[in-house]
């Protein structure tokens, strides 16, 4: 394991760890929870950074939301997307991939890396899969960090 990284035991990248709905650890990674937290600060026009409980209590709260099978996920245009959000889409019949957006790229997930990019425009319409909470601060200037595989091709 990378010591003051992500637990790689569980996720590829910080950009899955976010799209599951966990944030940066404020014991392992004080540094990115603390960029992360004020970047929650600006996109909800909060006065100061918010504690770590208070933004589980929303992130558990939207995880809720998103594991309820009588609930869809939200439909969004990835091109309006920040880097680091993922989406889901049909590829074909049988396949609906998760996808990252990164630099106006979608990059198809897999438990070995990031593959068979395409540019974000190729696609119009695709389910959320990052909490809208953590999308939100994404746009505020979150910057998680991704694979080399969607870096590097």
């Amino acid at each position: 394991m990378t010591p003051g990284r992500y637990t790689e035991l569980f996720f590829l990248d910080e950009a899955t760890a976010l799209a599951a709905g966990h944030r940066p650890c404020f014991a392992c990674r004080w540094r990115e929870a603390r960029a992360f937290a004020t970047a929650w600060a600006y996109a909800f026009e909060l006065i100061q950074p918010p504690c770590a409980d208070a933004m589980d209590v929303r992130l558990h709260a939207e995880r809720l939301v998103s594991t309820r099978a009588s609930v869809s996920s939200p439909r969004v245009h990835p091109a309006e997307l920040p880097n680091g959000a993922m989406v889901t889409f049909p590829t074909n019949e049988s396949d609906r991939s998760a996808w990252l957006l990164q630099d106006g790229t979608l990059w198809r997930w897999s438990f070995a890396g990031y593959s068979m990019a395409m540019p974000v425009a190729a696609v119009e319409e695709a389910a959320l899969m990052t909490a809208p909470a953590i999308v939100a601060t994404l746009a505020a200037g979150y910057r998680p960090r991704v694979h080399a595989s969607a870096r590097d091709g």
